[in-house]
């Protein structure tokens, strides 16, 4: 069994990518009923299909900005700005849009790189950017929560074929209560990590966090929720549609 993130899934199921979308999500309660839901099973499937058992999603958490050059609290804040970002053409094209420059790095050289101004800015889940100590080399977080990484936990189809049906029953519910779990201990950490960026700013006075309202907020969505149409063609209309309709 193992849990990759799902940019190692992308290569083989472009799909995947419906999660790389900016404002997709309106907050952890409707990520979790898509995941849970019709769009997150038919992922699922096409994992399946590659050789896999795919059997649930775990989170990293909601991704936040963060910048060394200034605080990104509206898309006209990017404008110049060099951001981190992994591997991902819809990452690309949420940064361009928002007139930002990206640059594609291997994670363990994005501390150097904001230190070295390589990079102005970069996008994280609390628990990444803390744990990597990028509030070192970063002056402000804002907590946009714009985008999402996540874990798609799978074991091998042929260990999998191998087990008898009520040993697979009773791994699905152990896995189950296991992601309930994982959830609950993701947001946990946000929590704590939170708590301890106030210590330390408290401290060092480095660091500064922002909050984004709700009118920053509908200015950040209009904008980047606009490149929604150029990954038609290669997520699908309809389950994009179907994860913003999900209820």
């Amino acid at each position: 069994m193992a849990a990759p993130s799902f940019s190692k899934f992308t290569p083989i199921v472009p799909q995947f990518q419906l999660f790389d979308l900016p404002f997709i999500f309106k907050d952890a309660d409707h990520l979790h009923k898509v995941q849970d839901g019709e769009v997150g099973e038919e992922l699922k499937a096409l994992v399946t299909k590659k050789g896999f058992v795919a059997l649930d999603y775990w989170d990293a958490g909601f991704k936040h900005f963060s910048s060394s050059k200034k605080p990104v609290l509206v898309p006209e804040d990017a404008k110049g700005q060099k951001f981190r970002i992994q591997s991902s053409k819809v990452l690309e094209e949420q940064i361009k849009v928002v007139g930002g420059n990206p640059q594609v790095l291997p994670f363990s050289e994005v501390y150097s790189a904001l230190q070295q101004g390589v990079v102005d800015a970069t996008e994280n889940p609390l628990s990444n950017f803390y744990n990597s100590k990028f509030h070192e080399v970063q002056s402000s977080l804002t907590l946009s929560s714009h985008g999402y990484l996540g874990y798609l936990v799978v074991m091998s189809d042929k260990f999998w074929s191998k087990l008898p049906d009520d040993l697979k029953a009773n791994v699905k519910q152990a896995l189950s209560e296991a992601t309930a779990f994982e959830r609950e201990e993701t947001a946990k950490e946000d929590a704590h990590v939170i708590a301890e960026l106030e210590k330390y700013i408290a401290a060092s006075k480095k660091l500064e966090i922002y909050k984004i309202d709700d009118a920053q907020k509908a200015e950040w969505q209009k904008v980047m929720q606009s490149i929604y149409p150029k990954f038609y063609d290669v997520i699908g209309k309809d389950l994009i549609e179907k994860a913003l309709g999900t209820k």
